[in-house]
């Protein structure tokens, strides 16, 4: 079963569906348990995905900051909370 976050609100959804229930909301995070997903999808198109890959964005990113190459395995050990940069 899947879990929809919508307004601050968790609800389930079919992960057969995989979209979010049709709730009026304009944006919603779809996680999709059995491929292993969580989808940002707006006015009912996902604009933005979450899988094992990494992040998949098919349009524009716009950011004010820098992106940084830290490498894999500093990486990993943020995720594990084994320290910061």
């Amino acid at each position: 079963m899947g879990l929809t976050v919508s307004g601050g609100v968790f609800r389930s959804s079919t992960p057969a569906a995989a979209q979010p229930q049709s709730s009026g909301k304009r944006v919603e995070l779809v996680t999709d348990q059995k491929q292993g997903v969580l989808r940002v999808v707006i006015d009912g198109k996902p604009v933005a995905w979450f899988d094992a890959d990494g992040l998949h964005v098919p349009k524009s990113i716009e950011y004010g900051g820098t992106i940084s190459d830290s490498g894999t395995e500093n990486l990993e050990k943020q995720a594990r909370g084994a320290g910061a940069r």
